[in-house]
């Protein structure tokens, strides 16, 4: 997916893993040998307040609207692929906000 992005591409990190600086950079490691080209993620997303899937949506939500809004409606639409497994958490009902999350198209509505 990196790769088919092109230059264009920014790859923001959401994982917990975000707070361990030596896993951080283990992945990158990892992802630069399968890539076979140096890699770092382009950004993290802010502080999570707790590990539920609703603060990760939201957390990532906050991230998309915070860059959104920095590069301003000039720059167009904005292409999104998130690859998140809301760990590991069926879509069940959970709420974000106003927002009722049961199924895939709920949490892209949301972002």
């Amino acid at each position: 997916l990196i790769r088919a992005a092109g230059d264009r591409c920014l790859v923001i990190l959401s994982s917990r893993w975000k707070k361990t600086p030596a896993r951080v950079q283990k992945l990158e490691r990892r992802i630069s040998k399968h890539l076979q080209v140096p890699f770092k993620f382009d950004g993290k997303t802010g502080p999570e307040t707790s590990s539920t899937p609703e603060v990760r949506l939201e957390t990532i939500g906050d991230f998309l609207s915070g860059f959104c809004s920095w590069r301003g409606t000039a720059a167009g639409p904005l292409n999104t692929v998130i690859l998140e497994d809301f760990h590991i958490s069926p879509l069940d009902g959970w709420t974000v906000g106003a927002h009722t999350i049961t199924t895939s198209d709920d949490a892209e509505e949301y972002v």
